[in-house]
């Protein structure tokens, strides 16, 4: 792939080959939505206890993008940039096991799931977004679901009633951290939570403070552990960091995904303190390529990936076939791709008799800047695979790819499949692609009654979540196996031929 590559930057054809003109007879890489793992089943998500006459959007006014900026304009006009009026959008999903405590509170209850609550969307006119402060009516929502992922409870807290100053809590994502607690992750801010049907006395602050609740009929409360957020500032640098747990069991930090990888593990001592640090830049090759990769440099998604979800646990049984070239199996492409995992004395990658398990997490990637012929801040998708102990180096990774638009019926107005219609595509250098363009990836965990399958939560263009059920033997064919037009692995070594003309 890599020669083909090289090949490819040499040729003044390729230079000017646009994706939609290329020579006919040419084996493509996979688009973007087609490179998506499969999906067994979805949900949208929605949260009732929102008024939706005050504060939801019309879906008259949602599928008409013309009607929709005139409708904001009149409706709210000068009280939107007074904060009087706006309008709420449900986005950024994550999704974790219920607490053991909260089980047993909720009959049924098996999955608690955060929602980004925001007028900070991409939903409605930017102009408009301007005009509301930052971090002004930024919530966040909770539902407990049961194993079909049907909402059984709900509320919307107003999370930065605790955090006054920048940064403030946006796209927060749930994680279990190695003290057992259930911690709100955003940026450098880390708060631990308890989510209850009760609720103590108001103002006994000796366990905490409860955080105030916008919505929800006080079906749910959060009570914070701590009224400061507890992280260690100024050792770290980026964002979206993930949290996961080794082979041993001991709370592990991921700082960067990639160039370089920069894991840490960390201790739980008032505030979050991190330890040991572990960097590794070499990176194993992406198993597909996208259409990105075939651009010049200006044109490509940002070069170094940063977390969006972590981690799930791939077990060997869903990858072990996927390494090995069985006797008498003469498919050259499977001999070629498997060599790649090899060195001459050994049949598999080292850390395969090593590790009984991989992990898994998932990350994003942003368009470099605004093109002419492209979408606005473009975000896509990649999986990648690691050791689950130290260094917790990377063994594979995706090419790029999105996860689609909403299917399923849902009340949500901006999946509504009017709606849909008119939402913007990504476009990148003259190509539509059928994803949304913003396809941002904000939680995943297994499903709790068969370990062999995944739900990935993710947002919609900031418009709205969406859950969706994949196998995980389908994520072990996207990190290890190569993905190239329609004929797929039989017909990658004839594709790379076809490539280096």
């Amino acid at each position: 792939l890599a020669q083909a590559q090289g090949v490819l930057s040499t040729k003044n054809m390729c230079k000017k080959c646009n994706i939609g003109t290329c020579p006919s007879g040419l084996d493509l890489p996979l688009g973007y939505n087609a490179a998506a793992p499969k999906v067994e089943r979805s949900v949208t998500p929605f949260l009732k206890s929102i008024p939706s006459d005050e504060y939801r959007i019309p879906l008259d006014v949602a599928v008409d993008p013309v009607k929709k900026d005139e409708f904001l304009a009149s409706t709210i006009g000068g009280d939107y940039k007074a904060g009087k009026r706006y309008f709420l959008h449900t986005f950024n999903p994550s999704i974790v096991p219920v607490p053991d405590g909260l089980r047993q509170q909720i009959e049924k209850s098996v999955y608690l799931a955060s929602f980004r609550v925001s007028p900070h969307s991409s939903c409605v006119s930017f102009d408009l977004l301007q005009a509301i402060p930052h971090g002004q009516h930024e919530y966040m929502g909770l539902a407990v679901m049961d194993k079909d992922f049907t909402i059984l409870k709900e509320g919307v807290f107003h999370v930065n009633s605790l955090q006054t100053t920048k940064p403030f809590f946006e796209d927060n994502r749930l994680f279990y951290l190695d003290d057992g607690r259930l911690y709100i992750s955003f940026s450098y801010l880390l708060l631990p939570i308890v989510v209850s049907t009760e609720k103590k006395d108001d103002n006994d602050e000796t366990n905490g403070v409860y955080l105030p609740q916008v919505f929800g009929n006080d079906e749910l409360h959060v009570l914070a552990l701590s009224k400061k957020t507890r992280f260690t500032w100024g050792l770290l640098e980026g964002a979206n960091f993930q949290f996961f747990l080794d082979k041993s069991g001991k709370g592990v930090l991921e700082e960067w995904v990639e160039k370089p990888r920069i894991v840490r593990k960390y201790v739980i001592e008032g505030n979050l303190r991190v330890e040991d640090k572990y960097e590794t830049p070499d990176l194993p090759t992406m198993s597909f390529f996208g259409h990105d990769d075939l651009l010049p440099t200006k044109w490509r998604l940002r070069d170094r990936a940063r977390g969006s979800a972590c981690c799930i646990k791939l077990p060997r049984k869903h990858y072990e076939d996927l390494l090995t070239v069985s006797e008498g199996n003469n498919d050259t492409a499977m001999m070629e791709w498997s060599a790649r995992f090899r060195n001459k004395n050994q049949p598999r990658p080292s850390w395969f008799d090593e590790q009984e398990y991989l992990l898994v997490g998932i990350a994003h990637v942003r368009s470099l800047a605004l093109p002419v012929n492209g979408s606005w801040n473009a975000y896509m998708t990649r999986m990648y695979a690691f050791i689950p102990e130290a260094p917790f180096s990377l063994v594979a990774r995706s090419g790029h790819f999105c996860f689609g638009f909403t299917t399923e019926e849902t009340e949500d107005p901006f999946a509504d499949p009017k709606s849909i219609a008119v939402q913007p595509r990504l476009l990148y250098k003259n190509q539509t692609y059928e994803c949304p363009h913003i396809n941002y990836v904000s939680g995943m965990t297994e499903v709790a009654d068969d370990e062999s399958k995944v739900v990935i939560a993710y947002g919609v263009n900031d418009c709205s979540p969406r859950l969706v059920v994949v196998e995980k033997r389908t994520l072990a064919e996207r990190l290890l196996l190569p993905l190239i037009g329609k004929e797929g692995l039989t017909g990658l070594h004839n594709s790379l031929k076809k490539w280096a003309w």
